[in-house]
């Protein structure tokens, strides 16, 4: 398990919600945490703007981190146990993309990444990706996951293969392998989290550190990811 101190792990969800506007919406996130007990909660589209407070919107007991589209649809936090320190690791995109720092008290510290790609065919969020993962590759552990809608790459033991037509352009698909290969990443998610596909990815630069990842019903149309 990914090591937090010397008798600890970090569970770790991430999920698609699907809006978190509504108080309906709101009970469910409550629920899955009272439920599955994450040390983090790794999201994406919130729909929220500057008018929600994270206070009124996100569980108790958890640090926000987040990024608001503001015009609709969107928007990606980390949601991180109060008793867990760590750093907002400021990185200026246009892009879905925040990052944080967490400091286990023993061993190296481990960023994480809340990452939402909208389903189309610009390549702009992919290359501010790429772009921050250089800022922070001085660090050897990285945990990168999210909603990446790239329905037509194939997951087998971490390496992904395009399948013939890729939705979305053979390009914004071939950006997320480079970027993969090019920072020594494998993808840990081999079960569907939406309908047949395999939407929700989660990137790591350590695999062993990894175990027990699974999906879980998650609170919209997609299936959550929980691992340790």
């Amino acid at each position: 398990p990914i090591p937090f101190n010397e008798t600890t792990s970090l569970k770790v969800i991430t999920l698609n919600c699907c809006s978190l506007r509504s108080l309906g919406k709101r009970a469910r996130l409550k629920a899955m945490v009272d439920e599955h007990k994450p040390d983090i909660i790794i999201g994406c589209e919130t729909h929220l703007d500057e008018s929600y407070l994270s206070s009124e919107v996100f569980p108790q007991d958890y640090s926000i981190v987040r990024k608001d589209r503001c015009y609709g649809g969107g928007g990606v936090f980390l949601a991180i146990s109060e008793s867990i320190p760590f750093l907002d690791v400021s990185i200026t995109t246009n892009s879905e993309l925040i990052w944080a720092k967490i400091s286990p008290i023993h061993g190296e510290p481990i960023c994480i990444c809340s990452f939402y790609r909208p389903p189309d065919t610009n390549i702009n969020p992919m290359e501010d990706l790429k772009t921050a993962l250089s800022t922070i590759a001085n660090l050897s552990n990285i945990i990168l996951a999210g909603d990446f809608n790239l329905p037509s790459i194939a997951w087998e033991d971490g390496i992904g293969q395009i399948q013939a037509n890729p939705m979305y352009g053979r390009e914004v698909n071939n950006m997320l392998l480079d970027i993969v290969n090019e920072f020594g990443l494998e993808q840990q998610v081999y079960e569907c989290t939406r309908e047949n596909h395999i939407l929700d990815l989660v990137f790591v630069s350590q695999p062993n550190t990894v175990n027990e990842i699974c999906t879980i019903p998650g609170m919209s149309d997609h299936d959550a990811v929980s691992f340790e």
